[in-house]
Order: C-alpha cells, then sequence, then structure tokens
C-alpha cells in the first residue's frame, strides 16, 4: 500500500513537472492584426455624416477575444495643425477608459493568418468635424494603429 502511495506520489509529481515546462506551448498565442482604414468619401460637406471603413487582416494564427457589448475600436481626430477635434457626447463616452459596460460577454475565437474583416464607423457621431478644413483620422483597435487618413470638410 506505502509503494503505490509513493508512486502515485512521484506519478504526479512529473505530471506537474511535465506541465510547467510545456507550458510555453500550450498557453494561447493571441493572432497579431493589421489595419487599414480609408474614407468612404474623401471630400464632405459640412453637416454630412463622415463614414470610415475600416479593413482588419489577421496576419498570424492564434486567438482572439470577441465582446458583445464592447466598442472594438478607439477613433483620433486631429485637425491639419494636428489639434484634437472636439468630441461630442457619444465620443466622450467610447472613447473613455473609464467607461463602463454593464453587461458584457466574450469568447475566445480561433483564428488563421488571412482572415479579414470590414467595419463603418461613422466618425461625425463621435467628434464635431463641422468645421470646414481637413481632418487626420486613425483608428485602434486593442493595440493595433491602423494609418492615418484624410478626410476634407468643405462648406
Amino acid at each position: 500500500m506505502r509503494s503505490k502511495l509513493i508512486a502515485l506520489l512521484l506519478t504526479t509529481l512529473w505530471i506537474a513537472a511535465y506541465a510547467k515546462a510545456q507550458d510555453t506551448q500550450l498557453a494561447p498565442r493571441a493572432a497579431q492584426a493589421k489595419l487599414v482604414v480609408a474614407s468612404v468619401r474623401p471630400v464632405e460637406k459640412s453637416g454630412a455624416k463622415i463614414l470610415i471603413e475600416v479593413n482588419g487582416r489577421f496576419i498570424s494564427d492564434g486567438f482572439n477575444s470577441v465582446c458583445i457589448g464592447e466598442q472594438p475600436y478607439s477613433v483620433d481626430v486631429h485637425d491639419a495643425n494636428g489639434r484634437p477635434a472636439p468630441p461630442i457626447e457619444r465620443g466622450r463616452e467610447v472613447n473613455s477608459k473609464e467607461l463602463v459596460v454593464p453587461i458584457t460577454s466574450c469568447i475566445s475565437v480561433n483564428v488563421k493568418a488571412g482572415t479579414t474583416w470590414k467595419d463603418r464607423l461613422v466618425v461625425s457621431d463621435l467628434y464635431n468635424m463641422g468645421k470646414p478644413g481637413n481632418y487626420l483620422v486613425q483608428v485602434t483597435h486593442g493595440s493595433v494603429k491602423s494609418n492615418t487618413v484624410r478626410v476634407t470638410v468643405v462648406p
């Protein structure tokens, strides 16, 4: 009986040591992504809805979290002089680090390199872009920043 307990203990210790050694191989790896944004209409009249198309592509295999009830992007808008465009109330909510989403459901999905997605954002619902001029827009998804796109607002 005693030898069986010792054998069980040694087996358990061996399994634990083996699992620890394999831990880095077993840990899920996050998929790396790339974002490209484009203006749906590069020149827009003052007061019109300004749409930005977000094109994403995973450049490596791995896992990605998808959450319902959470804004997946943060959006930065600057004028031609580099000054931030004034956010409207919705823009302050979406880009706030203190924004609390009361109920969020998340899943982790395995994605393959080459998988793509598209979204459209109404940037004028987040920022006051009614003043004529050039605006620079950049979108961030997690830690991935997009290119910067220029939108011209005319009177």
